[in-house]
């Protein structure tokens, strides 16, 4: 009678699951959604890095400002009770002023005052016995960030 009967009692009943055509709009919606946010998201997460590695930095510009206070001051001893002094903490001339370097004291000093492990500070230029001027820090990330008069400058980021 009927041609498009079946002998089970179905009618032209679908299958469960999907067809080749749901799939791949899926697809394209999935692609073109990951086409216009990544870029915003990894954009986002350049943004996140480089203002941790900043705020790190600024926690290095203070902590090493408030050493330099501190020694000037005679406030700061170490371990055996010894007022630590400029030269105990630098490797430089008094007059010069330029290229300052940090001893081991120097950096045990500022973790203890600060809480926080240092990367590497390098190339101190010294205002005056207590004011910085710039300097490079190496994160302990591996980033690389200039420090001069109030600015920073990311030169490398991890």
């Amino acid at each position: 009678m009927y041609a498009g009967y079946a002998g089970n009692g179905k009618l032209n009943r679908r299958r469960g699951g999907f067809t080749v055509y749901e799939i791949t709009l899926v697809i394209l919606i999935v692609a073109l959604l990951l086409v216009f946010l990544l870029p915003r998201v990894a954009g986002n997460i350049r943004f996140a890095k480089e203002t941790a590695e900043i705020a790190e930095t600024q926690t290095v510009t203070l902590t090493l400002q408030a050493l330099l206070v501190m020694t000037y001051g005679r406030e700061l001893t170490n371990e055996a009770g010894k007022v630590l002094t400029i030269e105990d903490l630098t490797y430089f001339d008094v007059q010069d002023r330029k290229n300052v370097k940090l001893t081991p004291e120097a950096y045990h000093a500022m973790e203890e005052l600060s809480g926080v492990q240092f990367g590497f500070v390098e190339n101190i230029v010294l205002e005056n016995i207590t004011t910085l001027r710039a300097f490079r820090y190496t994160t302990p990330h591996g980033s690389i960030v200039d420090y001069n008069s109030g600015e920073y400058f990311i030169l490398e980021l991890y």
